[in-house]
C-alpha cells in the first residue's frame, strides 16, 4: 500500500524543545565555587583506597561524583543511591578505565530527587553525605521525610567514617528533623570510635566580624567540641 504523496513529501524531523532546569539543578548553582572546592578536597584528601565508599545524595555530593569521574581514585567498591551520579558516570563511560565495581542500592525512587530510598544498606566503611543543615547543638538535620529516612538508614550502618559535605549556608541552619543528634554524634566518637569529618567553606574572611560569620564560627567550635573534625576550604573556580 502506497503512502499519500503529502506524507512522502514531508521529511520526518525531530523537534527540540527547551527543558526548564529542575529545582535540584538550580540549587547546584548556589555557592557553586564553594561546592567545587569542597568536592575537590574530598576526592583528593579523604577517599581511602582500602575502604568501601557509600556516596549519598545532595548538590555538593553531585560535585564529588563529577570529580570522581575526572580523578578516578582507587577504591575497592562504590555503593550509592544517587541516580544522578550513576547516570553521569554512565554517560561518560567512567568504568571503561576506572575498574571499580559500582553497586546501586535497591529501593524506591524518591520523586524529584533522583535518589533511591535505601531498603538494604550494604556493608561500607566510609560514607559521604550532604545535609540540609548541621548544628553543634542539634546535630545533622534534614529538610523532609524522604531525606530524613535516607540519611537515617545510612548513619545506622557500621561505617567507621562519616564525611559530611556542607557549604556555609548549611551551618546552623534550623530544622525540626534531626537525623542524628549532636549528643549521639559525640557518643559515636567517644564510645564507638566512629569519626565524623565536616568539610565546609564556613568563614569567608579571617577575623571577620560579620554577624553571619560569627554565628558560623560558634557552630563550628561547638561541633569540634563534639569530636567532629572540621575542615575549611577556600572557594575555587572550575
Amino acid at each position: 500500500m502506497r503512502r499519500p504523496k503529502d506524507n512522502m513529501a514531508k521529511p520526518l524531523g525531530v523537534q527540540r524543545t527547551a527543558v526548564a532546569p529542575t529545582a535540584f539543578e538550580q540549587r547546584r548553582q548556589d555557592f557553586r565555587a564553594e561546592k567545587l572546592a569542597i568536592a575537590r578536597y574530598v576526592v583528593k584528601n579523604c577517599l581511602d583506597p582500602q575502604k568501601v565508599l557509600f556516596l549519598g545524595t545532595g548538590t555538593t555530593v553531585m560535585e564529588i561524583a563529577q570529580e570522581i569521574a575526572i580523578a578516578r581514585p582507587r577504591l575497592p567498591r562504590v555503593c550509592t543511591n544517587n541516580l544522578a551520579a550513576v547516570l553521569h558516570w554512565a554517560e561518560r563511560d567512567v568504568q571503561r578505565e576506572w575498574e571499580v565495581p559500582i553497586e546501586v542500592v535497591g529501593g524506591e525512587l524518591i520523586r524529584g530527587q533522583m535518589a533511591v530510598e535505601n531498603r538494604r544498606m550494604p556493608a561500607v566503611s566510609q560514607v559521604i553525605i550532604g545535609c540540609f543543615g548541621v548544628s553543634g547543638s542539634r546535630g545533622i538535620l534534614a529538610n523532609n521525610r524522604a531525606e530524613f529516612d535516607q540519611h537515617r538508614a545510612v548513619l545506622k550502618s557500621k561505617a567507621k567514617q562519616i564525611i559530611i559535605v556542607a557549604d556555609r549556608s548549611k551551618i546552623g541552619r534550623p530544622s525540626n528533623l534531626v537525623v542524628r543528634s549532636a549528643l549521639i554524634v559525640q557518643r559515636d566518637v567517644e564510645k564507638k570510635g566512629r569519626s565524623y569529618i565536616l568539610v565546609t567553606n564556613a568563614v569567608s574572611r579571617s577575623g571577620s566580624l560579620l554577624e553571619e560569620d560569627v554565628s558560623v564560627a560558634k557552630e563550628l567550635s561547638e561541633l569540634k567540641k563534639r569530636g567532629v573534625r572540621v575542615v575549611e576550604v577556600e572557594p575555587t573556580g572550575r
